[in-house]
């Protein structure tokens, strides 16, 4: 399993770098799990971009977890009434 750890600000202006980075690591991988621990700013972009995650691992056939999602998340995606 690939762990990949999220940068701290994931917004318009990160996305990106974060989102090249992030694909190319789980293009070849079966299991990842995406650590959102380090996450302290996230804007509706960010949002997108997990959701995208998920749409694109299984495209590839990768299973992808989202995991230690700050409380803030929780909110947001609540907000948006969307299951991360």
């Amino acid at each position: 399993m690939l762990t990949i750890e999220a940068p701290a600000t994931i917004n318009l202006f990160t996305i990106n770098d974060i989102y090249n980075q992030t694909i190319t690591k789980i293009k070849h991988k079966m299991q990842i799990s995406y650590d959102l621990s380090n996450v302290k700013e996230i804007d509706t972009t960010g949002v997108a971009f997990l959701l995208e995650l998920k749409s694109y691992a299984k495209k590839v056939n990768a299973d992808i977890k989202l995991i230690n999602a700050p409380t803030h998340l929780h909110e947001l995606s609540k907000l948006y009434q969307i299951i991360l």
